[in-house]
C-alpha cells in the first residue's frame, strides 16, 4: 500500500491506544493499537483506517459537504509536534 506521506499504524505503535472522534456526529472512542496493527498491519495508513472505522457513519456519504463525517485522530498533532525553538 503506498504511503503517500500519511502516518501509519507503525509510526504510532509505541502508543497504547488511538483516539478517534467526529466533531459532526459526536462519536468518539479509543482503540488499542496492538489489535489494529495485528489486523491491518503496521503499514496501514491512518486515512484508510479512519475510512474503515467510520464506514457505518450515517454522515459518511450523505448530506451537504459541510456536514459530512469528520472522523479524525485528535491526538496525532501532539504526537508529531515539532519541538519548540525557544
Amino acid at each position: 500500500m503506498p504511503r503517500d506521506g500519511s502516518i501509519t499504524l507503525g509510526d504510532i505503535q509505541d502508543e497504547a491506544t488511538l483516539a478517534i472522534a467526529c466533531d459532526r456526529c459526536g462519536r468518539a472512542g479509543r482503540y488499542p493499537l496492538a489489535p489494529l496493527i495485528k489486523r491491518h498491519g503496521a503499514d496501514y495508513v491512518i486515512p484508510d483506517l479512519l475510512r474503515t472505522l467510520s464506514a457505518d457513519c450515517p454522515k459518511r456519504h450523505s448530506g451537504p459537504s459541510y456536514d459530512m463525517c469528520g472522523c479524525h485522530c485528535p491526538e496525532l498533532p501532539r504526537l508529531f509536534a515539532m519541538p519548540s525553538l525557544v
